[in-house]
């Protein structure tokens, strides 16, 4: 049971830090002009 718990908590912070990987790399897309799709305009 403890396993499964500590498991889904990693998940969690896993999920946290791809949300703020994403997050960063639509902003800094942003601001070298490109597309969030990371292809320059």
């Amino acid at each position: 049971m403890l396993k499964i718990k500590e498991f889904s908590k990693s998940q969690e912070n896993l999920q946290k830090f791809a949300e703020i990987g994403n997050l960063l790399f639509i902003k800094a897309s942003f601001s070298k002009g490109g597309r969030i799709d990371g292809e320059n305009l």
